[in-house]
C-alpha cells in the first residue's frame, strides 16, 4: 500500500533508551518510513519518532475521548450495586499491596462506600464484576469515585466525568501525558 497513515499511535511504556538498548532503532525507523503521515497520542511517542526518524508527527486526541461514547453511556443495562461504590479499575496484579489496599479500603469506609472491581479480579473488593465495554462504562459513570492505575481507566473516567484518582506506574509515558493535557496532575 502506498498510503499508510496512523492515528493516535503510541509506544506505550517504551522509551527511546529501551529501543536503543535493544538495538531496535533501525527496525523501528524502517517501519516509520512506511507511513505517509503519523499521529500519536502522547509526547513520549512524538519524541521517539522525532529522534529516530526526524519525522514531525502530530499529537492528537485519544480516539475514545474524541468520540466520547455519550450515546453508549445511555445504553447501559447493567445491574449496578444498590449502595454507592468506589470503583477499582486496575490489572489483576496491580493494586494489591498491603498499603494500597489499606488506603483504598479506609477511604471507602470513611465515605461509606462499597468497593467494586470491574474487568479485573481483586479479592479484597466487596464485589468483582465483568462486563462488556458498555457495561464497564456504566460502572464508571455511576461510581462515586474511581481509583485506577491504567491509561484506559483514566480515559473512561474522563469521558464519564467521574471523580477519579490515577496512580502512575510503568505507564507514565502515556498516563502522565494524558493527565497533564487535561490539567489533572
Amino acid at each position: 500500500c502506498n498510503n499508510i497513515y496512523s492515528y493516535a499511535g503510541s509506544f506505550g511504556p517504551f522509551t527511546l533508551e529501551q529501543i536503543n538498548d535493544k538495538n531496535l532503532i533501525s527496525y523501528v525507523n524502517g517501519g516509520l518510513e512506511l507511513f505517509k503521515k503519523l499521529s500519536v497520542r502522547d509526547k513520549n511517542s512524538f519524541e521517539i519518532i522525532k529522534s529516530i526518524s526526524g519525522i514531525d508527527s502530530e499529537i492528537v486526541c485519544d480516539p475514545v475521548i474524541l468520540y466520547g461514547f455519550s450515546h453508549e453511556q445511555e445504553m447501559n443495562s447493567v445491574k449496578l450495586p444498590k449502595r454507592k461504590y468506589l470503583l477499582i479499575y486496575a490489572y489483576d496484579n496491580n493494586m494489591n499491596s498491603t498499603e494500597e489496599v489499606k488506603n483504598i479500603l479506609d477511604y471507602a469506609k470513611k465515605k461509606e462506600l462499597i468497593t467494586v472491581s470491574v474487568g479485573f479480579y481483586h479479592k479484597w473488593c466487596d464485589k468483582c464484576v465483568d462486563g462488556d465495554p458498555i457495561d464497564i462504562l456504566g460502572y464508571f459513570k455511576y461510581a462515586k469515585y474511581v481509583v485506577t492505575d491504567t491509561f484506559h481507566g483514566s480515559v473512561m473516567s474522563l469521558i464519564t466525568n467521574a471523580n477519579f484518582v490515577a496512580k502512575i506506574r510503568g505507564n507514565k509515558n502515556k498516563l502522565y501525558d494524558l493527565l497533564t493535557r487535561f490539567n489533572l496532575t
